[in-house]
């Protein structure tokens, strides 16, 4: 995914984020929240999933260099 206009133009490490979907990760995220404290776990599994599925803007690398410590061998 390349970045777009000048919404990017500083060096980072981490990768160019989709604007239309990072709103989108959290909104599911938000949603699933409420619908665990409203007691519907049904619910809340669904937008959970919708916001991983959404999320797929996220690349490995990125997720590894941030929580490297958290890594599991199995």
């Amino acid at each position: 995914m390349s970045c777009r206009g000048s919404e990017h133009q500083h060096s980072c490490s981490h990768p160019c984020v989709d604007t239309d979907t990072a709103p989108k990760v959290y909104m599911h995220i938000q949603l699933g929240t409420s619908a665990l404290d409203r007691a519907c776990p049904t619910e809340a599994a669904d937008h959970f999933t919708a916001a991983v599925n959404a999320g797929t803007f996220l690349t490995k690398s990125a997720i590894d260099s941030k929580y490297e410590e958290f890594v599991v061998v199995g």
